[in-house]
């Protein structure tokens, strides 16, 4: 029993002398505060589709804080693809930073090289913002284009139909990043 109570004194001097009664409640708030987030980022966000005359899916989401544009939804894209009128405005704003070239490999099987920005956030709506997204500018490209690194940076997605739409799991971890970060 002696040695009993010298080990917790020991423990509690080591603590910076917390009692063994008020020893539970950081505990208890930390592990509250872990259950919090974990049920943050397991949230399940819906984003709705749309076909236009063909099988192909369109959303819309905002770049750099701006209004929603349409967005082709492309899993066999690498890369987030903004037309370069899209790009210098997003310039203009200081929502876009120039990263570097890569050699990209088209739909068509052709090599190019492209430049690279990180954008400042995109919205893609229900609550899902993405903050220092990746996105490659093909000189010529029509449209926008949502790809696979978009993707990657929730802990996982799905498409589902009638209605259609995008369904984005933990898409808040990056919010609750950009928060601990200040």
């Amino acid at each position: 029993m002696a040695g009993e109570r010298r080990n917790v004194t020991s423990v509690n001097r080591r603590l910076g002398g917390l009692g063994r009664q008020n020893f539970g409640t950081p505990v208890v708030l930390c592990l509250w505060v872990l259950c919090c987030l974990s049920a943050l980022t397991a949230t399940a966000v819906e984003i709705p589709l749309h076909e236009k005359d063909t099988d192909v899916l369109y959303l819309h989401a905002g770049l750099g804080g701006d209004a929603p544009t349409e967005f082709l939804f492309d899993t066999g894209s690498g890369y987030l693809v903004i037309t370069e009128g899209q790009m210098d405005t997003l310039l203009r704003q200081g929502q876009a930073e120039y990263q570097r070239q890569i050699h990209a490999k088209l739909a068509s099987g052709q090599l190019r090289r492209v430049a690279i920005y990180s954008i400042a956030s995109l919205d893609l709506g229900a609550g899902c913002v993405l903050h220092n997204v990746e996105a490659a500018v093909l000189p010529g490209a029509r449209r926008n284009i949502l790809g696979m690194n978009v993707l990657k940076m929730v802990d996982s997605f799905s498409v589902s139909f009638n209605p259609s739409r995008l369904v984005l799991s933990g898409c808040q971890r990056q919010t609750i990043e950009k928060v601990a970060s200040l």
